[in-house]
């Protein structure tokens, strides 16, 4: 599961989308564990999670090193460069 957070930092770092990789766990313990799996960190890719237990819309994603919860929409997220490795774009025209 974790595995996809190097993958998406190696994007990142080729000028990919920053958007965050979202953990949707079944119970608060699992997402307690994976948050200290991940302390130590893991690259440049951002995460967040939240249980099954919650409302995905309302303020109950937790952002790996953060303390409070926020919405979805508050998750920060970046379109990153228009490059080729990017798929956000197209010949340099942005197409999200």
């Amino acid at each position: 599961m974790v595995a996809k957070l190097d993958r998406y930092a190696q994007l990142i770092r080729r000028g990919g989308p920053r958007y965050p990789v979202l953990f949707w766990l079944g119970s608060e313990q699992r997402e307690e564990h994976l948050h200290r799996l991940l302390r130590g960190g893991r690259g440049d890719a951002r995460f967040a999670t939240a249980t099954h237990a919650t409302d995905p819309a309302a303020a109950v994603w937790l952002p790996g090193g953060a303390t409070c919860r926020i919405r979805l929409a508050e998750l920060p997220s970046d379109h990153g460069q228009p490059v080729a490795d990017n798929p956000n774009y197209d010949d340099g025209i942005f197409v999200l």
